[in-house]
């Protein structure tokens, strides 16, 4: 990570690809792979997530705020035996040390791989 940046923005991360795990797991029922079916519904819940996100950063800009905060994109590939989400996460400090104006983003990307073995 860069400067003002790191373990807040990493934990946010890793909550997202937690939530698609448990999603996954909690899901999928007693079928023997991953269905086209279980991957859109994984799209649309994640999809819900990101609009929260996206509306709670709408409203940060309006007043008040928290010094850290993240939103995210998402889309979701399958075959039978795999998932894969690809997070695109834009991160906010609005306290950032070298800033003028204390505010500061980072993109980042994330592959996050769910094997129906695991």
């Amino acid at each position: 990570m860069i400067l003002g940046f790191g373990s807040t923005e990493e934990h946010r991360e890793v909550e997202e690809c937690n939530f698609a795990d448990d999603f996954i797991q909690q899901n999928k029922g007693d079928d023997s792979y991953f269905t086209a079916q279980l991957a859109t519904s994984l799209q649309s819940a994640l999809a819900e997530r990101s609009t929260q996100t996206r509306e709670l950063a709408e409203k940060y800009a309006m007043g008040d705020h928290p010094e850290r905060y993240s939103t995210f994109s998402s889309f979701v590939l399958h075959d039978a035996s795999h998932i894969v989400v690809i997070f695109r996460f834009m991160h906010y400090n609005r306290n950032h040390p070298l800033s003028p104006d204390g505010w500061a983003a980072i993109n980042t990307s994330r592959l996050h791989l769910i094997d129906f073995s695991s």
